[in-house]
């Protein structure tokens, strides 16, 4: 094995923080299971499910509860951790400025990426006047962050302690865990535009504008 993967193995797995990061988002997720069960099974299951999930939000106001929290919590450590794991362990792009990116920089940008995009699309709904299923897909992007969270967990728990050898290929496992998680989202966002008879333009529009332009850019960043 060669020398510097050795050295970003043993890095990984004995970096106390790494560690202390890993042991309290399983605490968080604990708690969250055990405390409010019910929201938390409600927040995960809604993700995979079709319409129904705007009215729950209205009355219960779980997007603020302790279990909604700590799953944004969560996803936000693991997004950070998965950021740093890719760039890490497979190496690209080799470039000192990039390898120089840190878990919290990674974590610091998704979250303010995530908060503009929920901004926006509160601010499309006050200037158009109407939902137009705008509450339905801003719900849809939280519940996605939390799902994604949660799938990645044992997986970056399972990167960090594992055989280097396997890193890299679970790495790769993980991206794709991403990729199909993303393409569903994708998928019930052309479903809620369907449904609210949103005009194909606008819908083109933004999915140019707010997906795949920065998608793009995320690519052409990360290939260097």
């Amino acid at each position: 094995m060669p020398e510097k993967m050795v050295s970003i193995s043993d890095t990984l797995a004995g970096n106390p923080l790494i560690f202390g990061l890993i042991l309290c988002c399983m605490f968080l997720l604990i708690i969250a299971r055990v405390r409010q069960n019910g929201k938390f099974m409600f927040l995960i299951l809604s993700f995979y499910r079709g319409k129904g999930i705007i009215q729950p939000f209205k009355e219960e106001r779980l997007m603020l509860s302790a279990a909604s929290v700590l799953l944004m919590t969560n996803f936000l450590v693991m997004i950070g951790l998965f950021g740093y794991y890719s760039i890490q362990i497979l190496g690209f792009p080799e470039k000192p400025f990039y390898q120089s990116i840190g878990f919290i920089e990674i974590t610091i940008f998704v979250a303010c990426c995530y908060s503009v995009k929920l901004t926006l699309i509160r601010f499309a709904k006050f200037i158009l006047g109407v939902d137009k299923g705008n509450s339905e897909y801003s719900y849809t992007i939280v519940l996605f962050c939390q799902n994604l969270g949660l799938l990645l967990f044992p997986l970056i728990v399972t990167i960090t302690y594992i055989d280097m050898d396997y890193k890299p290929t679970l790495i790769l496992v993980a991206m794709v865990v991403v990729g199909l998680l993303y393409l569903f989202r994708l998928f019930k966002a052309i479903l809620i535009s369907i449904r609210e008879s949103i005009p194909f333009l606008y819908l083109f529009l933004y999915l140019c504008a707010f997906e795949f332009s920065p998608l793009v850019v995320a690519i052409k960043i990360v290939t260097g």
